[in-house]
């Protein structure tokens, strides 16, 4: 299997567990900015979008994912997860955040050739 298509899910994974993770897990340090945490939320979502986007999913699939991603942590938070609450603040950050991860995969991949795994007539003919 391609590694372009399994990093994404790892990473799906890996921002899972750590928005499941007990409130307690995290040390409690006042944060020098206000709503830092939702600048890390936005990071998580636009790390997320560039691996789909670069494992060639289209730019629709790229940006309904992340909504339906970020609503599905949101709500596995307010109903599954033990101590977590959901904010819909989190919500809109990760959304944005992914949207502005797609904005700039598609601006890296502007006017380069898409690799879709399709050899062309003359990779054909030399194998």
């Amino acid at each position: 299997m391609r590694w372009k298509l399994i990093f994404p899910w790892i990473w799906a994974t890996f921002m899972l567990v750590l928005v499941g993770l007990p409130g307690y897990r995290f040390p409690s340090i006042p944060l020098p900015l206000p709503g830092l945490d939702k600048l890390v939320h936005a990071a998580l979502f636009g790390i997320w979008a560039v691996l789909l986007a670069r494992a060639n999913f289209s730019r629709l699939a790229v940006a309904l994912l992340v909504v339906l991603y970020s609503g599905a942590t949101e709500l596995a938070q307010a109903f599954l997860f033990i101590q977590r609450s959901a904010d819909p603040l989190d919500h809109v950050a990760n959304c944005l955040g992914g949207w502005i991860g797609l904005w700039l995969a598609i601006k890296a991949t502007k006017d380069k050739p898409v690799d879709r795994g399709v050899r062309n007539d003359t990779q054909k003919n030399n194998s």
